[in-house]
């Protein structure tokens, strides 16, 4: 059988696995028994090697041709990244300083024979009361009012009043309002301006004024006087609110007063139901400041 075997090897060697004739050939050696034998088997054995192989350079297997792998762009290669800055400590805000108010300014050597203010055009002396007219169901405020001011007011050079020298003089007949007869009774009958022609003022002190007085900016203070009316004379109070700048001085000074306190007569005509016992008055002062030596 292996005999058989070995001549289809020869003729047929595709029809047998490589192995196989390896194998058979070990077996057919194995069984030989004459050494006589073995140059022939080894001859055939090398026959059928030599067919095999042949045979199947023939038919060379093909290598499959690898499939093109998708090129992958490298990765870009990352940037070093900047050096972080060391954060630097933040300095403390400096601390603010509270606003600073702006201060009038002043006179810095007043003269030595002291200052004056001089009572100039556009001053205005004016009174209010309060009255009820018969046409009318609810009070209101008659004004009356002049142009007629002139006086003046003198510092010495310690910001003291000069009382000799500080008089303002209000000329009363010429004090208007909006009603004629009122102005004929109070001219007439309240301050008979044809005997008392004026009101005066003399003031005596003053509060709550800095010295030297203000050049420049705005200043309040009180002025204090004896008010003349008809011979009858009273101690006021004046509020004062002032504007200095560039020698020239503007400034509202108000008080209160009665009919009573000089001895008025209230307006007593047939429109007129009745009238408040106070009457505010008023001056609108517009005046020039300087050294007393230059007046």
């Amino acid at each position: 059988m292996e005999w058989l075997s070995l001549s289809r090897m020869i003729f047929e060697p595709e029809a047998f696995p490589y192995s196989f004739m390896t194998k058979l050939a070990a077996q057919l050696v194995s069984r030989t028994h004459s050494l006589a034998m073995l140059p022939t088997i080894v001859i055939l054995l090398t026959l059928s090697l030599l067919v095999v192989a042949a045979c199947s350079g023939g038919d060379e297997v093909e290598t499959p041709t690898p499939v093109p792998q998708p090129t992958v762009p490298p990765a870009p290669t990352a940037q070093p990244a900047a050096p972080t800055s060391v954060p630097q400590p933040t300095a403390a805000p400096a601390p603010t300083s509270p606003p600073v108010m702006a201060e009038p300014t002043r006179v810095s050597e007043p003269a030595a024979s002291g200052v004056m203010v001089t009572v100039s055009d556009g001053s205005v002396a004016r009174y209010s009361v309060t009255e009820q007219l018969a046409r009318l169901s609810s009070p209101i405020d008659a004004v009356g009012e002049t142009g007629d001011v002139e006086g003046t007011i003198v510092f010495d050079s310690d910001g003291k009043i000069d009382p000799d020298r500080s008089v303002i003089t209000v000329a009363l007949a010429g004090l208007t309002s909006d009603e004629s007869r009122r102005d004929r009774y109070v001219r007439d009958r309240v301050f008979n301006t044809s005997q008392y022609p004026n009101a005066e003022l003399v003031i005596t002190g003053v509060e709550g004024l800095d010295w030297p007085f203000p050049d420049s900016g705005e200043t309040t203070f009180q002025l204090m006087g004896d008010l003349t009316i008809k011979d009858v004379s009273s101690l006021v109070t004046w509020d004062v609110e002032a504007q200095s700048a560039g020698g020239i001085v503007t400034g509202e000074a108000k008080t209160v007063v009665t009919f009573e306190q000089f001895e008025l007569s209230k307006p007593a005509l047939a429109f007129i139901v009745s009238v408040e016992d106070e009457i505010r008055l008023e001056l609108d002062i517009n005046a020039t400041i300087g050294p007393l030596s230059e007046q």
